[in-house]
């Protein structure tokens, strides 16, 4: 039975909550109890281990075709293991704010992407809706004091070939996704990932004291494993077989907007009209975008 087209994107609504609330989560956990880098490899094994359990123990066994390998490695690679290993070492250089505005980037260089290697066709809609969304994203942490200099430049810089690496890693997994089934391409992209991240964090790992780790540590340690990385990027991965990822990829800028919700929400900022206007024209370009797409 394929999901309805509400159903893909409420879940991809329940992504971006997740991410949202990820920025804010992880400070419990990062650095003071774990090295952003040794976080990194303690997702991987994580969820390695768990899309493989379900995978061998629940799912129908569905072979790899030889030539398909080489695109998971590349995929692996540009989505998982350069993804987080230039988020996590972008976000330590720069601020918070220059972070969440680089990031917006992605669904414009997804668009791009999808628009020269799957003949992605953008409509006048779909780019409509991707700028309006764009601007309100822009507008919305633009209010929150941005400052880019020369102490910042190398984090941006990182940041941006983040947002670069998970746009390819779209555009490119995509037609993995629709031979195969989600876990089936997921287990297999982070397992390739772990050898080339595992140089650059095992001495981190080896430095966890788990024994002054608190209750709101362990709890917010299972968030960013369970939620913020099995879940997320299997509803990820698994909508690119009925949605482009160009759509995907918009839901990115709902990122600021939860992220100041969770802010305000932990009374680190305070909400007014203006963010309020902000969002809604996060809101009403998703909408554009996503309206004329259909499931296949």
């Amino acid at each position: 039975m394929k999901p309805t087209h509400k159903f893909i994107h409420i879940l991809l609504g329940l992504v971006a909550l997740i991410n949202g609330a990820h920025y804010s989560i992880a400070k419990f956990v990062m650095p003071k109890y774990i090295h952003p880098s040794g976080i990194i490899l303690i997702r991987l094994f994580t969820a390695s281990f768990i899309f493989n359990l379900i995978y061998w123990l629940f799912l129908k066994k569905q072979p790899i075709e030889k030539q398909d390998y080489f695109q998971l490695a590349i995929c692996s690679f540009f989505g998982i293991a350069a993804n987080q290993l230039l988020f996590f070492n972008g976000l330590s250089k720069t601020t918070p704010i220059n972070a969440a505005l680089m990031t917006l980037m992605t669904p414009i260089l997804v668009l791009l992407v999808s628009f020269f290697y799957l003949k992605d066709k953008i409509t006048k809609t779909k780019l409509l809706g991707v700028v309006i969304a764009a601007v309100g994203a822009l507008l919305l942490v633009s209010g929150k004091g941005i400052g880019f200099n020369k102490q910042t430049m190398l984090g941006d810089v990182l940041i941006l070939l983040n947002a670069t690496s998970y746009g390819i890693f779209l555009v490119l997994v995509t037609p993995l996704m629709r031979k195969y089934e989600a876990l089936n391409v997921l287990r297999w992209l982070f397992l390739l990932s772990i050898p080339i991240v595992l140089p650059f964090s095992y001495k981190h790992l080896l430095e966890v004291d788990i024994y002054s780790f608190t209750k709101v540590t362990w709890l917010s340690l299972l968030f960013i494993l369970l939620l913020a990385t099995v879940v997320t990027y299997l509803i990820n991965t698994w909508s690119l077989k009925y949605i482009s990822p160009s759509i995907n990829g918009i839901y990115i800028y709902f990122q600021p907007f939860l992220a100041t919700g969770f802010a305000v929400a932990f009374g680190q900022d305070e909400i007014n009209l203006a963010k309020i206007l902000y969002s809604c024209l996060i809101f009403f370009g998703v909408f554009l975008a996503s309206k004329r797409v259909e499931v296949n």
